[in-house]
């Protein structure tokens, strides 16, 4: 259905188109009975008159109901439904919000918040959760875009009643609704889904504001979606030493893969917050039957290797139909019995000292020739703290997930305010502070530079992307490896190396050497690489300027050494 101004939905004026996203999109309306304004969601992805549609219109009048019952200061209240008369689109009445959502509140931010501001609103979150999940009603879509923040900085959780549409049975276009960075690994595997899905999520909104960047990163639904089920993101306390342990645990505890190490209700949730603001030890840590800590903290352990297939267990490759693995499988580790070892040494020994020989002295000359021609990488850069909130998604096999909507608020204020409106109290001036980079600064809105607008955001600049490939040499048994664009993460991947002899045994070492493909809008462009070993206390970051052509592939070659990150960039001209 297109815009029109001063076009009526029932009885309802449209104003505005504010959002629009994979099943719909939200005007602003005025209803003329009470003088209210309010948002009104339609829904055009679908036949309305297909067997499809009409599942669709039954099941969303059940949870449209179901979602109305609930009167929450946190939850974005919906007043209304119906159909478009031409062609029988369902649409929902909802709650006005004149604020913006969370998403948009991170990107001007630079995508941390200042922790008990963060601690502060999830905590609210977490308590309407509580409320929601006590009526029956799971929400199934838990992330930033969806949370709203008033203009007395307040959190309210939008699309109760939309987003609860079973994604795993209702799917418009061969596309899964949903979000998979912020999903549970039983709703990317089909399992059972409740309340502690919702938390789950909520947990990785907590991760995502005090870290600058999400737990799972990825270049498409499919890689992501894997890491979410199989692999364990990094502690929060690896690079903002000032983050207390009691938050992690907290963080910790409602990341954990398996529901039953969660919390069972947001309530629970919202009282270990509560207690670390007030600077109190989470009760949750001694209370009977709860998971120990050590068990909880086991969340932010090594990541699971993967097999051959590239998945660590049969439900990721059924979850998403491929395997996302990138670095090819090594080979079976074969280890020689003592009495084998001394019949080949006896008679390889004379003829791999002489070879030995030959080749050290060609890979002296070889290596000496390369560190001359590198050049030293600024290794001082900090850990840029930017957040993409939406990844392009390339096709996969089998099911794709696209945002059930992506809101677009208008224009926010210029700060907060608070009026008072709010039934809760508005959040003080400190609390409502937020954290750019290294400093503190209140929320106002950050203009994009003109090179990133035009290079990311510019709907009119048709751009052809660049291929580079990261080219990785290290030493670490395990590290993550992190490329962002001009601020933008874009890759984020955990790397091993593996143990290699060398001199018929007499010298081991690990070697890791990988080979990544990235791709992004051609043009001129900083690229910043960050590489961490927690185990070797390695903690790099180099970055390099130039222009890259969608007519040439570019070549990335990444070294890690004592000296620090080495990089040299090669454009095939």
């Amino acid at each position: 259905m297109e815009i029109r101004a001063g076009a009526n939905l029932g009885r309802y004026q449209l104003l505005a188109e504010i959002g629009r996203g994979a099943m719909g999109t939200v005007y602003q309306a005025l209803d003329p009975e009470i003088d209210r304004l309010v948002a009104i969601k339609t829904f055009s992805a679908f036949d309305s008159t297909s067997h499809e549609g009409v599942a669709f219109r039954d099941r969303f009048a059940q949870e449209a109901r179901a979602a109305g019952r609930l009167a929450h200061p946190g939850i974005v209240a919906i007043y209304d439904r119906g159909e478009e008369p031409s062609t029988g689109s369902p649409y929902i009445v909802m709650e006005y919000i004149a604020g913006q959502p969370l998403s948009r509140l991170l990107a001007q931010s630079g995508g941390r918040l200042e922790e008990r501001y963060a601690l502060t609103i999830v905590k609210e979150l977490a308590e309407a959760l509580a409320y929601a999940h006590e009526k029956g009603v799971v929400h199934r879509d838990i992330k930033p875009a969806n949370i709203l923040i008033t203009e007395d900085g307040n959190p309210k959780i939008a699309d109760f009643g939309v987003a609860r549409i079973d994604a795993s049975t209702m799917t418009f276009h061969g596309q899964l609704l949903g979000t998979p960075a912020y999903m549970s690994p039983e709703q990317l595997t089909g399992g059972l889904v409740d309340g502690r899905s919702d938390l789950f999520s909520l947990g990785v909104i907590l991760y995502t504001v005090l870290m600058g960047f999400r737990p799972f990163q990825g270049n498409g639904a499919s890689t992501i979606g894997f890491k979410v089920i199989n692999q364990h993101p990094l502690p929060i306390t690896t690079f903002h030493l000032d983050l207390s342990k009691d938050t992690e645990y907290v963080v910790a505890r409602a990341m954990a893969k398996n529901p039953r190490d969660r919390y069972q209700n947001g309530a629970a949730f919202a009282l270990d917050l509560e207690d670390i603001l007030a600077d109190r030890e989470p009760r949750s840590r001694h209370e009977p039957g709860a998971p120990p800590s050590s068990e909880i903290l086991r969340v932010f352990e090594k990541p699971q290797r993967t097999n051959g297939n590239g998945t660590s267990s049969g439900n990721a490759s059924a979850a998403f139909g491929v395997a996302p693995a990138r670095v090819a499988p090594s080979p079976p580790k074969v280890v020689p019995t003592r009495s084998s070892w001394q019949a080949s040494s006896t008679m390889l020994g004379l003829a791999l000292l002489a070879f030995a020989g030959i080749v050290g002295v060609a890979a002296f000359y070889i290596n000496d020739t390369q560190r001359t021609a590198l050049r030293d990488a600024d290794a001082s850069l900090p850990l840029p703290p930017l957040i993409a909130e939406q990844i392009p998604m390339p096709a996969i096999t089998g099911a794709q997930f696209e945002p059930i909507i992506q809101i677009n608020m208008p224009e926010p204020p210029r700060q907060y305010a608070g009026s008072g409106v709010s039934p809760r109290a508005p959040l003080s001036d400190l609390d409502r502070t937020v954290i750019r980079g290294g400093g503190a600064a209140p929320v106002t809105p950050i203009a994009a530079s003109p090179k990133s607008s035009a290079a990311w955001s510019d709907p009119l600049v048709a751009r052809q992307p660049a291929t580079v490939e990261l080219a990785l040499q290290h030493h670490f048994t395990e590290a993550e490896i992190q490329v962002w664009v001009d601020g933008r993460l874009e890759f984020s991947t955990t790397t091993h190396g593996e143990n290699k002899k060398h001199l018929f045994g007499l010298k081991s070492g690990i070697e890791g050497r990988e080979s990544h493909e990235i791709r992004f809008p051609s043009g001129e462009h900083e690229v910043k690489v960050r590489v961490a070993s927690k185990a070797d206390e390695y903690d790099q970051t180099g970055s390099i300027h130039s222009t890259f052509l969608d007519s040439r592939r570019s070549v990335l070659d990444i070294r890690c050494n004592k000296r620090g990150l080495e990089m040299r960039l090669n454009d095939g001209s």
